[in-house]
């Protein structure tokens, strides 16, 4: 067995990792509260509610206008992006789907759904 080989293969795959750590990749992005309105309010969101999924994968804030954004996990970050049609909203009990964005709302999900349908198409 190249030793050397073992140890250039050793220092390359710790100097990748060292670099992803760096860089800020993978991990397990979880959202709550406080970092959703920070997103909505960075795109000039006055936000007035927020609902969470309860796994943490994405949030729906709502402003006082009505107005609401999606806030999903893109990676290991998150983006935001105003919701301008409702017609890709799908209730199903506690879920709530907006295209391809599943929310776990729990009992909020009605609610949610009906504040959707405010949504001017």
């Amino acid at each position: 067995m190249n030793w050397l080989l073992l140890l250039g293969s050793l220092v390359g795959v710790l100097l990748l990792a060292g670099a992803a750590h760096w860089l800020g990749l993978g991990g397990d992005a979880r959202i709550d509260r406080d970092e959703a309105v920070r997103l909505a309010e960075e795109q000039g969101f006055a936000v007035a509610d927020v609902a969470l999924d309860r796994a943490g994968l994405a949030a729906l804030v709502r402003d006082a206008h009505d107005n609401f954004m999606l806030i999903r996990r893109h990676g290991a970050h998150f983006v935001a992006q105003p919701l301008r049609d409702a017609g890709q909203a799908r209730l199903d009990h506690r879920f709530l789907s907006l295209g391809k964005v599943t929310l776990d709302l729990g009992d909020q999900a009605g609610v949610w759904a009906a504040n959707l349908r405010r949504i001017a198409a």
